[in-house]
């Protein structure tokens, strides 16, 4: 049987609105974007008034470093260095290869139960990692929901003030442009997020503004000639509501 497109919309309503009390909570939790030399783009957000706190390299040959905010969102730029040794490595080498920039939108602020659920009532095909310091679930099953992933902490960090004060002003990531269909906004409306309907993008055309507990997701046309959806840019801003750095990729 056929899903009519106002059958499809009810649908969304319902979860929506049975989900409704946990979907408030949905966010932005992350941003991974992939670099060729991570000194260079240490160096580049560092004078763009950034504060950079670096990571480590990984025994499977990731390396990474962290721009974080006080709403807690960041912004992770990942590099391969030496022969990548797992199959998560080689997917970051394999995304780097086809150009740097924005590769995953993570969201969070449920338990991964709560989020099984909710995606199976939508039909939307995923895989749950369980580890010892989070949970993950992918879609590998849903090639337009390539770039998005969900984590679930197991245990709650707080990162000195320091490391979360920037010389721009910025105290969020205010706004994440990520490429997209109607699939995606199913997805967003599915687990609960607030459209405030399509308009016009000055840079990237036609967009649908999503929002969330610490930042709005606004999704824009793919690129056509894109082997997989990325994102496209990253807004960040001042609790006063302005601007201060925007991030195209």
């Amino acid at each position: 049987m056929r899903l009519t497109k106002k059958t499809l919309i009810a649908l969304v309503a319902l979860f929506t609105c049975h989900w409704e009390s946990y979907c408030q909570k949905i966010q932005i939790d992350h941003v991974v974007t992939v670099v060729a030399d991570l000194d260079q783009a240490t160096s580049r957000y560092t004078q763009l008034g950034f504060t950079v706190k670096q990571g480590r390299l990984h025994a499977n040959g990731l390396i990474n470093a962290h721009v974080k905010f006080r709403n807690k969102t960041s912004l992770e730029l990942m590099s391969v260095r030496g022969e990548p040794t797992d199959h998560i490595a080689r997917d970051y080498q394999r995304l780097l290869q086809e150009g740097e920039g924005g590769v995953y939108l993570a969201v969070s602020g449920v338990r991964t139960e709560e989020m099984e659920q909710m995606l199976s009532g939508l039909k939307i095909a995923f895989e749950t990692s369980k580890g010892r310091s989070w949970d993950y679930i992918t879609f590998p099953q849903e090639p337009e929901l390539a770039h998005f992933f969900f984590i679930a902490y197991h245990t709650t960090t707080v990162d000195a003030s320091e490391i979360t004060s920037h010389k721009n002003d910025s105290d969020r990531m205010a706004a994440t442009y990520v490429e997209g269909s109607e699939r995606v906004s199913y997805f967003l409306k599915g687990i609960g997020l607030q459209s405030a309907g399509r308009k016009k993008d000055e840079l990237f055309g036609s967009a649908e503004r999503f929002f969330t507990a610490s930042g709005d997701i606004i999704v824009v046309p793919k690129n056509e000639s894109a082997k997989r959806p990325r994102l496209k840019a990253v807004s960040f801003g001042s609790s006063d509501g302005k601007e201060s750095v925007r991030i195209t990729f």
